[in-house]
This record gives C-alpha cells, sequence and structure tokens, in this order.
C-alpha cells in the first residue's frame, strides 16, 4: 500500500467536507478507535487510527479497511474484523455520505452501473452493469419502489358489557 507524505494528506484534507475534517480530528473518533483496539486486545492503536484516518480522507475503501488492517498492521482476521467493524459502525457510518461521496458513489447514476472509486488525483472509473460487486466495492443498487402504507380507519366499537358471571365459577353471593 503506498505511503503517504504528511503534505500529501495535508493538502487532500483540506478539499475535504466540513464533516470529515471535524470526524478526522475529534475526541470522539479518537475514543472509539481506542476502545475497539482495546476490546480486540490490539496493541497497535495509532496505525489502526492511521489507516482509519486514510478511509476518511477518500484514500482507502472503507470496505477495504478490514483486510487493510490484516495485511499492512499484521491483525489476525477475528481481531481485524472486529476492529474494523466497529469503527465502521461508529466512525465511519455516521459520515457515509461524505464518504461515498469522496468515492465519486452518486444516488443520481443510472441504477445498474456500479461505481468504481476514483483515484486520489483521478476521475471515477464505471464499471460494466454486468460487472459483479467482488470487483468493484462500491456499486450503486436500483432501488427499489414500495408501495405507499395505507392505514386503514379503526372503526370504534362500542365497549363490551362486563360479564356478570364469574371467570371462576363459583357462586356469586
Amino acid at each position: 500500500m503506498k505511503e503517504y507524505s504528511k503534505d500529501e494528506t495535508w493538502k487532500i484534507y483540506k478539499t475535504l467536507p466540513q464533516e470529515l475534517q471535524e470526524a478526522m480530528f475529534s475526541e470522539e473518533t479518537a475514543d472509539h478507535i481506542f476502545k475497539a483496539c482495546e476490546r480486540s486486545d490490539v496493541n497497535e492503536v495509532s496505525k489502526v487510527a492511521y489507516y482509519t484516518g486514510l478511509v476518511l480522507l477518500g484514500l482507502v475503501l472503507p470496505a477495504d479497511f478490514q483486510s487493510v488492517l490484516q495485511k499492512e498492521i499484521g491483525l489476525p482476521k477475528k481481531n481485524a474484523q472486529d476492529v474494523a467493524q466497529e469503527i465502521q459502525r461508529f466512525v465511519f457510518f455516521p459520515v457515509r455520505r461524505y464518504i461515498q461521496e469522496l468515492h465519486g458513489e452518486v444516488a443520481q447514476e443510472k441504477p445498474g452501473r456500479q461505481i468504481t472509486p476514483a483515484s486520489p488525483g483521478g476521475a471515477e472509473k464505471t464499471a460494466p452493469a454486468n460487472a459483479s460487486p467482488a470487483q468493484s466495492p462500491y456499486h450503486v443498487q436500483e432501488k427499489v419502489k414500495q408501495e405507499p402504507i395505507v392505514e386503514e380507519e379503526v372503526k370504534e366499537q362500542p365497549p363490551k358489557e362486563p360479564k356478570s358471571e364469574d371467570p371462576y365459577h363459583e357462586p356469586l353471593e
């Protein structure tokens, strides 16, 4: 995997939406990374934070995050999976819309076309419609039309008369 200099990452950082900039340096993000590593017995917190930052910068796909942790840091599959899932949920999910925009996944693309992420300095590429999702980590799925839910009118019913009989069939006095 390519190593990025501070100058390269800083230039990219300046072009990010405000939400991603805030996520990059927020105390909350740091806490989530630390806790995810702690729960999974991962001692490489700074390296996990570095690769989390690369995802937020748009240089690594969120879908590739687990494999990057395995390959680049040397984490066992289970630990990488646990850390990646937790970071996906608490760090990437709240800003997923902005991450998707970085990778060219745009909702207005035609259904059936798969979008491959844009390279950091290049234009986005579109995969053919018959390409499998395994060939492209990001793709636009065709939206399924849902019929609107129509609520039925509830007819008011008169209150039920209480039964005079004892449910235990004991004589009433």
